[in-house]
């Protein structure tokens, strides 16, 4: 009797978690990259000695968009953001990653700039196209629809940029 009600216990367990998990589009840890150079400038390449990199991880549990900013020779760099648009093409800003949009500052930069820094639904900005919240704006990014650009004073346009892309 006792092996019947522990078998069916088990089973019972079994279909509660198979249930649970049948379902579930969890994409936790889910982590992205762009290279920035200023070959992917646009609409003119910007010859450079700047170049860097863009890593971002995506936990769907807590929605937050972990991230980092990593540059090599930054000279006067005063803003980034991540930009609604697929390659060969500009488009809005859709995330402030980093930076001073109005002021004077800017930061001569070799090594980490950002590092272990955040965004959720509330840093999003909507109606670009990308998305109104993380969730949509992650889907964009697994199809190569946006990009990191990173601004220095000598081309406030954009130094470097990297289509953002699934690691």
């Amino acid at each position: 009797m006792k092996t019947c009600i522990l078998a069916a216990s088990s089973a019972w367990l079994f279909l509660f978690v198979l249930a649970g998990t049948a379902g579930a589009t969890n994409k936790s840890g889910e982590k992205f990259r762009a290279d920035l150079t200023g070959d992917t400038e646009v609409p003119v390449p910007v010859v450079t000695d700047t170049s860097g990199d863009f890593r971002l991880a995506y936990d769907d549990f807590d929605g937050t968009a972990t991230y980092r900013i990593r540059l090599n020779d930054g000279v006067r760099v005063f803003m980034a953001h991540i930009h609604c648009a697929p390659a060969g093409q500009n488009g809005p800003i859709v995330v402030w990653l980093a930076g001073s949009p109005g002021g004077t500052l800017a930061w001569d930069i070799d090594g980490k700039w950002v590092d272990n820094a955040s965004f959720t639904d509330v840093d999003v900005i909507p109606g670009t196209g990308c998305g109104d919240n993380l969730a949509e704006l992650i889907e964009t990014l697994r199809n190569g629809g946006a990009y990191v650009n990173v601004h220095t004073r000598a081309n406030p346009g954009g130094e470097i940029r990297g289509q953002i892309r699934p690691q």
